[in-house]
């Protein structure tokens, strides 16, 4: 009997041995996975948070082009041509890309705008709000990080942010019109 139940401690041994190892591991993993979303999350700096509904008008370069639109009671027009049907949830869905603007790094003492390409920006973006006006100006596209430089009016540091805010803002009249 002895014999019998000598390897099936052994076994039972094992067992316990590597599920203690793999909920060990398991632990760790999401022990690792916890800190690095606190590290990410602390690392983000708040550059701006723009309410998408104080935003009375707005302009932004498109295609060598100032494209401007305004606000009259809650819909959006074209300030070029008020009978084109504007998307309203199109220019909603720009404006909320604004709400929380969160930077990678600050650069707090830049000497030469032209190194970030801020002296010839790639997009300049103005907001009216009732308490003042508001200037995002976009900078040169980072290859390395795939961010983008931004600075805001009233801030002299300039922003490495997600180059998502850009693209936000490449669009064509034709791109936020209304289909028919």
């Amino acid at each position: 009997m002895e014999r019998q139940t000598r390897p099936f401690l052994i076994l039972c041994a094992a067992l316990v041995a590597f599920c203690g190892a793999f909920f060990g591991l398991k632990f760790y993993n999401w022990h690792l996975e916890a800190r690095a979303a606190v590290w990410e999350e602390t690392e983000k700096i708040t550059v701006a948070g723009i309410p998408a509904d104080d935003v009375l008008q707005f302009s932004y370069q498109y295609d060598g082009e100032e494209l401007t639109f305004v606000k009259e009671g809650d819909t959006w027009y074209y300030q070029g041509d008020k009978t084109i049907s504007v998307s309203q949830s199109g220019i909603s869905d720009m404006l909320l890309s604004l709400e929380e603007i969160t930077a990678e790094g600050e650069i707090t003492e830049a000497e030469d705008l032209s190194r970030y390409g801020l002296d010839e920006p790639a997009n300049t973006i103005w907001l009216k709000l009732p308490e003042g006006d508001i200037t995002i100006t976009l900078g040169r596209y980072d290859d390395t990080t795939g961010q983008c430089y931004l600075m805001i009016s009233g801030d002299d540091s300039i922003y490495l942010v997600d180059s998502a805010i850009s693209s936000t803002f490449q669009k064509s009249v034709g791109d936020l019109t209304e289909e028919a």
